[in-house]
């Protein structure tokens, strides 16, 4: 696995998604070789001030939406041993990771816990047998799903 330092000009280029922008293709594949794995990036700390710094300047009316931009993640559970109840399936299916409110995560959520992808991460599963709620339920005990 190869590992790569990245600055804001590359994570703007990840957010802006210019393709006329010098190296935007090298930017895109340092992001996909990420998220299949291949990759391992780190970023200065003050990564995020120097994103927002120039989205400020320089599309100051989108700006907050993009340093808040929400991404669809999915998971897949596998338990320690077999689950009692017949009606819940988690074999071979993936789930949507949400927060409270059925809201997505955005970046500052994976940083703080350590997200990316191939990670293993413990999570209980939570029957629900009596009700009209959804019969299961994913907790992830270091998680604070209202963040």
């Amino acid at each position: 696995m190869a590992n790569y330092v990245v600055d804001a000009s590359v994570i703007l280029k990840w957010l802006l998604g210019d393709r006329e922008e010098a190296d935007q293709a090298k930017a895109v594949e340092l992001l996909t070789g990420w998220a299949e794995g291949r990759n391992e990036l780190w970023a200065p700390a003050l990564w995020e001030y120097e994103v927002a710094n120039f989205l400020g300047r320089e599309f100051p009316d989108e700006a907050e939406r993009r340093m808040n931009d929400k991404y669809e993640v999915k998971f897949r559970f596998i338990p320690d041993g077999k689950i009692e109840e017949q009606f819940v399936q988690t074999q071979g299916k993936e789930f949507p990771l949400l927060l409270n409110h059925n809201d997505h995560p955005g970046l500052n959520f994976f940083e703080k816990y350590d997200i990316r992808p191939g990670k293993v991460l413990d999570c209980t599963l939570k029957v629900i047998v009596k009700g009209t709620c959804p019969p299961m339920l994913f907790d992830f005990p270091f998680i604070t799903p209202e963040d």
